[in-house]
């Protein structure tokens, strides 16, 4: 984040000064000024394109948050009403490929700490709000290429995804609050919980956690707009809109029926990011000895962070 705030300084703004956020020009320059920045071209037009005009159109909304007046999640609620109310329109296909560079940053980094696990007969996968099963999928493919294991079976936790594809085997909220039954190896929660609401996010996680194999099964947590190192609070607040800003857009060009399904649109989106103290509240509540890490994995912006947690 740092190479974020030699740009800004080179265009003699400060994370308070939103002159660079309303002109167009200046806040592309800003972006792409500082590396590493790896967003394909057609997801960075926009993010200019609708950050700027927001910015000039609620600049009392964003003023209020810096100020630290309102929090992060009505921040976001008052973007995701003026991008429908503007009539946002983004292109799937052109969102995906404008952040394959960015996804597969993270995903190298997972298959690192994969490739530590001790070869066996067979692993159970668990994908902690895995939405379709698609990331775990290719994880899956990974462990049998490299002779991880044998086989592997697909494990789902999402309340509010389709999991009827027969690939992968539901559980239940019920079962993850019941002690003893089955056992994970490896637990992925990728770019999900920021996205739960904090008085629910971690009594279930938790509770997933305690569910993992306490003989060297390993979770890993891929979050971004959590910071590994602490910054002032004005750069932190600021870098969260900006990721949050980001967050919302591409998951309006990935998944827009998550927001066109409520009225006002995006009414059931929500966005509050991870902080430092988070690992305290998942050391005192996992059960089982283990080993933790973090660290971030890039890119400056938006960055993503990896929590590795190794069961002893």
């Amino acid at each position: 984040m740092l190479a974020l705030y030699h740009a800004l300084k080179k265009s003699d703004c400060s994370p308070r000064d939103l002159v660079w956020l309303k002109n167009k020009g200046l806040l592309d320059k800003v972006l792409k000024d500082h590396a590493p920045y790896v967003l394909g071209e057609y997801l960075h037009e926009l993010f200019v394109h609708w950050l700027s005009d927001y910015v000039n159109a609620r600049e009392d909304v964003v003023i209020q948050y810096i100020q630290e007046k309102i929090e992060i999640d009505v921040l976001s609620a008052d973007f995701i009403a003026f991008c429908f109310e503007k009539n946002i329109s983004l292109d799937k296909n052109k969102v995906l490929q404008s952040f394959e560079a960015h996804d597969d940053i993270s995903h190298q980094a997972v298959l690192a700490e994969l490739d530590k696990l001790e070869p066996k007969e067979s692993i159970n996968l668990l994908g902690f709000g895995l939405g379709t099963g698609y990331y775990e999928k290719i994880v899956r493919q990974y462990l049998l290429d490299k002779k991880i294991a044998k086989t592997v079976q697909i494990f789902g936790y999402d309340p509010y995804a389709d999991l009827s594809d027969k690939e992968i085997i539901a559980v239940s909220q019920q079962e993850l609050d019941t002690e003893g039954g089955t056992k994970y190896d490896v637990i992925i929660a990728r770019w999900v919980l920021h996205h739960v609401e904090v008085k629910e996010r971690w009594k279930n996680f938790i509770t997933t956690l305690n569910h993992c194999n306490d003989h060297k099964g390993i979770a890993l947590v891929v979050e971004h707009g959590y910071l590994s190192n602490p910054y002032p609070q004005d750069q932190t607040r600021l870098y969260k809109f900006l990721v949050a800003t980001f967050d919302i857009l591409a998951n309006i060009g990935i998944r827009p029926q998550n927001f066109t399904n409520t009225t006002p649109p995006g009414l059931n989106f929500y966005v509050d990011y991870l902080n430092n103290d988070d690992f305290t509240s998942i050391d005192q509540g996992l059960k089982i000895p283990h080993d933790q890490k973090t660290y971030d994995v890039g890119p400056d912006f938006p960055t993503q962070t990896l929590w590795v947690f190794r069961m002893k």
